[in-house]
C-alpha cells in the first residue's frame, strides 16, 4: 500500500467518488467534478450497471464500505454484486480461460474478469442454443 506521501494514494472517498463517475460517466466528467460526494451519490445512473467479480462476497463488502453500508450505495447501483464463479458453478464448470501474469493485481484481475465473463457468456450461448 502506498504511503499518503506517495501521489499514488487516495483517500476511500477520493476512490468512491472515481468509481461514481466511472459508472455514471454518460454524464460529462467536467459537470460530474463539480459535484460534491453526497450529491453526486444522489445522481442517478442512466444505465442500471452490473458489477461482476470473481468469488466477489468479501470484495462486495469492501466495495460497499466505499459508500458507507450498502443502504448507502449511489442512487441507482445494484445492491448485490453478480460473481462469475457461480455462473461457472451454474454452467457444470467449463474450464475457464488461465489468467496467467498478473494474478491478484487489480487491473490484470479485472481484465480477466471481463474475459471469463466473455468466456462463459459464449459458453452460455452455445449450451443453450445449440440445436
Amino acid at each position: 500500500m502506498p504511503s499518503r506521501d506517495n501521489p499514488s494514494w487516495k483517500t476511500k472517498d477520493a476512490i468512491a467518488f472515481d468509481v461514481m463517475a466511472f459508472i455514471k460517466q454518460k454524464t460529462p466528467k467536467f459537470k460530474l467534478y463539480h459535484h460534491t460526494f453526497d450529491e453526486l451519490k444522489k445522481l442517478e445512473v442512466t444505465e442500471k450497471p452490473e458489477i461482476w467479480a470473481y468469488y466477489a462476497d468479501y470484495d462486495w463488502v469492501c466495495f460497499c464500505q466505499l459508500f458507507g453500508t450498502m443502504m448507502d450505495l449511489p442512487k441507482g447501483f445494484p445492491m448485490y454484486c453478480r460473481d462469475i464463479k457461480q455462473w461457472c458453478d451454474y454452467l457444470e464448470n467449463p474450464e475457464l480461460p488461465k489468467q496467467g501474469k498478473g494474478e491478484h493485481n487489480a487491473l490484470a484481475d479485472a481484465r480477466w474478469n471481463k474475459l471469463a465473463w466473455e468466456f462463459l457468456d459464449e459458453y452460455e450461448t452455445k449450451v443453450l442454443y445449440w440445436f
